[in-house]
């Protein structure tokens, strides 16, 4: 009778609960570094595709206005673009605050007044359009998302009539 009843006493031991726990322990880090690794992996790739998207975004945009544009006018280190949708406008880029900003101006290059001034990108860090000569313009953007920065310098072909004033 005693055999029986020790065969009816299953469980586990102590020790084998110990080492059970133990293992659910390293199998359940396991599974949580690795998630852990993609989410970061996953807002490191973000932030890389989010900042090339606004240098390509910005890039295209000025490129199209600057190749587009008849005429250039350079007033003391300021280029002046001709507006894309509006050509009786011209518009220059100014960058305040890690945002940029396009203003617009009638062709005398005198403010228009209010809503002249738009915002265009933010978490811009520098940003330059330099008048290198007569057939070209040097575009300098650099952008920032989180910890990560991105930089485009790019001479652009000049196809209008520039017109420097000092």
């Amino acid at each position: 009778m005693d055999s029986n009843i020790r065969t009816l006493n299953k469980g586990f031991t102590l020790i084998e609960l110990i080492i059970s726990l133990f293992l659910m322990t390293l199998i359940l880090g396991a599974v949580f570094y690795h998630f852990h690794f993609q989410y970061s992996s996953y807002e490191n790739l973000y932030e890389d595709i989010t900042s090339m998207e606004k240098l390509r975004f910005l890039s295209i945009q000025l490129e199209k206005q600057i190749c587009n544009t008849s005429r250039i006018y350079v007033v003391e280190g300021t280029v002046y673009l001709r507006d894309i949708e509006t050509p009786e406008y011209y518009n220059y880029y100014t960058l305040t605050n890690k945002i940029l900003y396009k203003t617009k101006t009638h062709s005398d290059l005198k403010d228009i007044g209010l809503g002249s001034k738009s915002q265009i990108a933010n978490k811009i860090e520098n940003f330059f359009i330099t008048y290198i000569d007569s057939k070209t313009i040097q575009l300098t953007i650099e952008v920032s998302e989180g910890e990560k920065k991105a930089r485009l310098q790019k001479d652009i072909s000049v196809l209008g009539q520039v017109t420097v004033i000092n």
